[in-house]
């Protein structure tokens, strides 16, 4: 609704009718998601109903019965999660990013995030997050330290860079490159300005205030790099 208000706004050719159009013809695809999500979830319903009205049907007792609200119980718990599922994916935002980072060494070792404290060097190179450059100069990593209790790791880079990751996996280290694939948070600050995100399934999300973007690379690359 607020793409298709936008786009009137910035373009004069479009009358009021044809806003009117845009905006119904919105409505309707949403309407539609919902429609379909409701269709999806209803499925696994229907088909423990036919199940049960079987299953009772040839064992007509009280055991039989029970068995058969159990089926009905599961069918709702999993016919909620499709419906949800449907519906996130739907109202899903993708950010698309391109990226000019080098390609990753294949010789990576993998160092769990307290190891990586205990003898990480003073590189200078470039800081790349999501795909993108943190900032366009090369940048040292002066200090690194790990909390066990918490799981979080801090790393600090000069120009005022500081990133604080939380729920990681081990860390991989090459000749050139310093690479993260996987953490539950990331927070990244440059200066007063900081970005955070999260991972579910290998899959990167950027949040923004209570909003998410699934951010998907044209090529695959870790969430981290730090190439020198």
């Amino acid at each position: 609704m607020r793409v298709l208000v936008a786009k009137y706004l910035f373009d004069e050719s479009l009358s009021s009718p044809d806003i009117l159009f845009l905006c119904i013809i919105s409505r309707n695809t949403s309407t539609m998601q919902k429609i379909k999500s409701i269709i999806l979830a209803s499925l696994p319903i229907l088909g423990v109903l036919v199940i049960g009205v079987a299953i009772y049907a040839f064992f007509q007792s009280t055991p039989a019965l029970i068995f058969v609200f159990f089926l009905v119980l599961l069918s709702l718990l999993l016919a909620m999660g499709i419906y949800k599922r449907s519906m996130r994916k739907a109202t899903e935002k993708v950010k698309v990013v391109e990226t000019d980072l080098p390609e990753i060494e294949n010789d990576l070792i993998y160092i769990d995030p307290h190891n990586f404290q205990e003898n990480f060097s003073k590189e200078k190179g470039m800081l790349y997050l999501a795909g993108e450059k943190v900032v366009d100069q090369e940048v040292i990593l002066t200090s690194v330290s790990y909390d066990k209790l918490t799981d979080a790791l801090n790393m600090s880079f000069s120009s005022g860079i500081k990133v604080a990751a939380k729920g990681m996996q081990n860390i991989g280290v090459g000749d050139q490159q310093m690479c993260l694939f996987y953490f539950d948070q990331m927070e990244i600050r440059v200066g007063k300005r900081s970005r955070s995100f999260t991972m579910n399934k290998k899959e990167l999300y950027e949040v923004l205030e209570e909003e998410e973007s699934h951010v998907i690379f044209t090529h695959k690359i870790p969430p981290l790099v730090f190439h020198w």
